[in-house]
């Protein structure tokens, strides 16, 4: 199993084992039956990955049917771009399944228990809003939307539905998080002063330039959004705690032609007045 891939896995084991205990407390019973699944975007770096987990899930969930705005993926079953660590076409069976190419349609004809939403940073919170309002639970690769305002009309529309939404944020879920976490909670490392996360990736040159993630007008931001928010999401569950004032220095200096920033430094003050710092470049 590719080491990119265990975010992926930590995050659906989550979401699948909190929808089994939610209706074990209701005192449901709960047949053997498969979740029924769409995957909801075939153009985006991770959707190969989040694919290949789903069918570590295969007794617990099926994969049913396939969309994306784009006709022709749903004939290459190729993303343009995607993980070097990851497939670069999706498995055979997809071509045996159901591929449409709009949303409502596949809603209304299928009827999805639940969505991996694997679009674009752009065109992830209109589906979202869609698939809440048809009640299909989601799980969303992060950071789903462009800007704060537009992460918030989405999931405010989800919370509303009662619908269940998983952002991909696998630190969440992982084991050994959820102990760091519980000895922060327990008190026994004492008051937080200070914390830092440092993360230096590949180029934008290894992932292409012309890739997705570096056209801010689908994807709304650079490394901040598809890299520093696992961390910061991570900073937050952690702790508990929130920013209550933020200083940063953000630039594109890899000499490629991109419109997002590809480094970036900011120290963060809590409102318990811990200091953090980060850097990702």
């Amino acid at each position: 199993m590719p080491a990119a891939n265990g975010g992926r896995l930590t995050t659906l084991e989550g979401v699948l084992d909190r929808y089994s205990r939610r209706h074990v407390a209701r005192g449901e019973r709960i047949e053997m039956t498969r979740l029924r699944a769409a995957v909801v975007g075939l153009d985006h770096y991770h959707a190969t990955g989040w694919v290949e987990s789903l069918g570590y899930f295969d007794d617990r969930l099926e994969i049913v049917a396939l969309y994306d705005p784009n006709a022709e993926l749903g004939r290459s079953l190729r993303p343009t771009f995607s993980d070097p660590h990851l497939s670069a076409e999706f498995p055979g069976f997809f071509r045996s399944l159901p591929f449409y190419s709009d949303l409502d349609s596949l809603v209304r004809e299928v009827r999805p228990d639940l969505a991996v939403v694997t679009l674009l940073n752009h065109a992830a919170p209109g589906a979202v809003e869609l698939l809440a309002r048809a009640g299909v639970h989601i799980l969303v690769d992060k950071p789903g939307a462009r800007t704060a305002a537009e992460a918030r009309t989405a999931f405010d529309a989800a919370r509303t539905a009662g619908v269940k939404v998983a952002v991909g944020l696998g630190k969440r879920h992982a084991p050994v998080w959820r102990d760091v976490r519980a000895l922060i909670g327990s008190g026994r490392l004492g008051r937080l002063f200070s914390a830092e996360a440092l993360y230096v990736t590949s180029s934008v040159r290894v992932r292409d330039p012309r890739n997705f993630l570096f056209q801010h007008a689908l994807s709304g931001g650079g490394i901040l959004h598809w890299l520093a928010i696992h961390d910061l999401d991570a900073l937050l569950w952690l702790t508990g705690d929130r920013v209550v004032e933020i200083q940063a220095l953000a630039g594109t200096v890899n000499g490629e032609a991109i419109d997002v920033e590809d480094t970036i430094s900011a120290t963060l003050r809590l409102a318990s007045g811990a200091i953090v710092t980060l850097h990702y470049a």
